[in-house]
């Protein structure tokens, strides 16, 4: 006979559901290969984002400089990662760049696991596989930015929170002070994650009608040291930033772009549709699926992945928006998802196990490709673009040429010292060229299936021959495209 389930607070205690041998070290398993697979995509070359950051960091005497000095006022100095940058200075070694975002990725990992404990090792299991195997987790995880620690505080401080909840502990409310404003420092899209938690300490204090001055005061001492110092970090860095630009999507186009990246599906127009069809309708399962079995998550999950995001772009109305700005919901959705699917196989019904296997199977698959990119390609290869330049090229000046400056400029000149076949590589740009022809010219995008064209005439300045593409996986970095002048081959 089959063992009834007996449900507290979310918490599945029916004997011998999961204790098969094989979960725990499948989990350990997963984990460690997941952090392999971070480390080998941390290699390559830094692209424009992280290197803008390394720049803001050399520019900072003190790490208190990156929050304080006006010129760095800009939404590309993610603050505690700038800080990190700052402290281990100049590094030969790409890793060590990378190296707050590869140990917050895995930790995260760990969060992730902590949080799903309370439902059962199946979960635990299933919340490591599918955190551990997101494209867009694994770029972001390996990148040296602010969107892996803010990841990784955000999920400690909703488990502080969950603890407290269940079992109030003192000690646990500094702590969460601590995730909340190291969070903020990441990346100020945690915002979005403390807004959750915020309503979900409110919907509690509904609920708890008996309680409710307890309640009050704990929403109170939780959440107004956190936004009192997002107040003094507005005043002092958020309200004169710079925003460094770039495409324009409509916030349409993007919430598909997040439902996709999320879903493990190609960022296709068409898809785009689907993918925002199909998280809607696993989040609305998801959610009344954990109402019917009692789990007080059913109210968090929508607050983090629906209600605050919205309540960001209402209160915002950025400018610029990209789906990056939401990676910090991503382990949230995996959690849920975790969830309901575990749920499902313990069900016993063929239908729902099969269901449950076929989107596993699909997710893995469609986030694979992308990370087989991202293995392979990197962010850009640009480093074996300009050795290609320097080989290729007579002795003395090499002149160089873009169809962005400020995009390809900062790369080349961060880059180029770093090799001494490269160090004479000067670049030039636009507005010099009827003055000092590039010898070499590239251009940029990030279409990942364009073509370029076989020759580009600019008038005044000459004919360009193709020599080479450099591509790149995705979302992080861009192609180069490698053009000779035809003089230079005479």
């Amino acid at each position: 006979m089959k063992s009834k389930a007996k449900l507290k607070g979310g918490i599945d205690t029916r004997v011998g559901v999961d204790h098969s041998r094989w979960i725990f070290p499948a989990t350990c398993f997963v984990y460690l290969a997941s952090c392999a697979v971070m480390i080998f995509a941390a290699r390559g070359d830094l692209w424009l984002d992280e290197i803008w950051s390394i720049i803001f960091a050399r520019e900072a005497e003190t790490p208190i400089d990156v929050v304080l000095l006006a010129r760095l006022h800009h939404d590309n100095n993610h603050i505690l990662n700038t800080m990190f940058l700052n402290v281990i200075g100049n590094q030969q070694i790409t890793h060590m760049y990378r190296l707050l975002a590869l140990v917050s990725g895995a930790g995260s990992l760990c969060a992730v696991a902590l949080l799903a404990k309370r439902w059962g090792s199946l979960e635990i299991f299933l919340s490591v596989l599918l955190t551990g195997s997101s494209y867009p987790l694994l770029l972001y995880f390996s990148e040296a930015r602010g969107y892996a620690p803010a990841i990784l505080f955000g999920l400690f401080s909703y488990l502080l929170q969950v603890q407290n909840q269940r079992d109030f502990r003192l000690y646990r409310v500094p702590l969460f002070w601590i995730t909340s404003i190291l969070g903020m420092l990441s990346h100020l899209t945690f915002l979005i994650v403390s807004t959750a938690l915020l309503l979900m300490s409110l919907a509690r204090l509904i609920d708890e009608k008996e309680r409710r001055r307890t309640e009050i005061f704990r929403l109170l001492l939780y959440h107004s040291p956190p936004f009192a110092f997002f107040l003094w970090l507005y005043l002092v860095f958020v309200h004169d930033m710079v925003t460094g630009g770039g495409p324009i999507y409509t916030y349409g186009t993007v919430i598909g772009q997040v439902a996709a990246l999320a879903l493990g599906l190609p960022q296709e127009p068409t898809l785009l549709i689907i993918a925002g069809i199909c998280m809607v309708i696993l989040l609305t399962i998801g959610a009344v699926t954990l109402n019917r079995n009692g789990d007080e998550g059913w109210v968090f999950y929508p607050f983090v992945l629906i209600v605050a995001p919205f309540l960001m772009l209402i209160l915002t109305r950025p400018e610029y928006l990209y789906a990056r700005y939401f990676i910090v919901c991503f382990p949230y959705f995996y959690l849920l998802l975790s969830r309901l699917l575990g749920l499902w196989w313990r069900s016993g019904t063929e239908y729902k196990r099969w269901s449950m296997l076929a989107i596993l199977a699909l997710l893995l698959l469609g986030h694979a490709h992308g990370s087989y990119l991202l293995l392979t390609f990197g962010r850009g290869n640009y480093s074996a673009a300009l050795a290609r330049i320097a080989e290729s090229s007579p002795p003395g000046i090499v002149r160089i040429g873009s169809d962005h400056d400020l995009r390809n400029r900062t790369i080349i000149e961060f880059l180029a010292p770093a090799n001494s076949n490269t160090k004479r590589l000067r670049y030039v740009a636009k507005e010099d060229w009827h003055r000092e022809m590039p010898d070499w010219l590239l251009t940029h995008n990030q279409a990942l299936s364009d073509k370029p064209p076989p020759e580009i005439a600019l008038d005044g300045v000459g004919i360009y021959q193709f020599v080479e593409a450099y591509e790149f996986s995705g979302i992080s970095g861009w192609n180069w495209f490698l053009y000779r002048r035809e003089m230079a081959n005479r």
